[in-house]
């Protein structure tokens, strides 16, 4: 064999031995996405068997869904029909969701898989208020 052909020998090993390792970690990373995936899928169709669901006097938890990643909570406000200070509620709601996906044991599996929050409410009448997304912080 002549150094032409050593040389194209080589690059098809080093091409295959690349292919290969690429299609592993590829294979294992999105296996692992669909099974995180399919564990929030689960997860929220659990919670949602339970809904609605008062969580305090004002707040209920209509359904709960997972989707793209992402697991989202919707919620009535049973008592409102409008909101002067629809603002400074969402604020709170905001950095209260925010405490607890950052600190909350129950929540490390969020933390660790880098899930977003997803929070819609809406007024006794079905009509849409706010909604607001939190992320892990890294």
């Amino acid at each position: 064999m002549n150094f032409g052909n050593k040389k194209i020998v080589v690059q098809v090993i080093i091409f295959v031995v690349t292919f290969s390792v690429a299609f592993f970690v590829t294979k294992v990373v999105l296996g692992k996405m669909n099974s995180q995936n399919g564990e929030l899928v689960e997860t929220a169709e659990e919670l949602d068997k339970k809904c609605p669901l008062m969580i305090d006097s004002e707040t209920r938890l209509d359904s709960v869904k997972s989707v793209d990643g992402n697991f989202n909570y919707f919620y009535t406000l049973v008592n409102v029909d409008k909101m002067d200070n629809m603002e400074d509620a969402k604020a709170f709601l905001i950095k209260n969701a925010q405490t607890n996906l950052d600190t909350a044991s129950t929540m490390k599996i969020y933390r660790e898989n880098n899930v977003n929050l997803g929070y819609f409410y809406k007024n006794r009448r079905g009509q849409k208020l706010f909604e607001f997304t939190i992320k892990p912080k890294k």
